[in-house]
């Protein structure tokens, strides 16, 4: 029997307050890292991308209003965190902040890399401070180390060690 997904960002999983809580965090952490840019334009490894880090179908000389990057923003969040799930044990007992950082690393590596990725190992086996601490492992891009990418996962790791015990 396939997972029923359950959004631990979205009202209904955590309950309302919850839920609006948790989104609220997810959306500061992953969107004060992509940052917002409303007219497309080539990442440092050449992938055309746009509003807060979207790179589906993303063409030169494409322009989003910041309504709809917020809105692809959001729709994003939720299909990144299914993703995330599907290679998750039990990720309703991920602590929190330990499930946003892996969601702000999903967000940043994509659904591949992420699930063979060694936080998942961590996370399914209950090793939230070594699936924290995994985060520094993820620093290049094009096969370089990108000190903006080394930064985010300094910022990404400490965020994540809040309730890691």
């Amino acid at each position: 029997m396939a997972k029923v997904f359950q959004s631990r960002l979205t009202a209904g999983a955590t309950g309302a307050a919850g839920g609006a809580a948790a989104l609220a965090l997810a959306v500061q952490l992953i969107g004060g890292h992509e940052g917002l840019r409303t007219r497309a334009y080539k990442d440092v490894i050449g992938v055309w991308t746009i509003c807060y880090g979207h790179t589906e179908n993303v063409r030169s000389g494409m322009v989003f209003t910041k309504a709809e990057c917020d809105k692809q923003f959001g729709d994003d969040i939720v299909k990144y965190e299914k993703q995330m799930v599907s290679c998750l044990v039990e990720p309703k007992k991920i602590p929190i902040h330990v499930y946003i950082a892996s969601l702000d690393i999903e967000y940043n590596i994509g659904e591949g890399a992420f699930c063979k990725s060694s936080i998942v190992t961590a996370l399914n086996v209950g090793a939230y401070k070594t699936a924290c601490e995994r985060q520094l492992r993820y620093t290049m891009a094009g096969g370089r180390r990108i000190p903006g990418l080394y930064k985010r996962r300094v910022e990404t790791m400490n965020f994540c060690m809040q309730d890691a015990a």
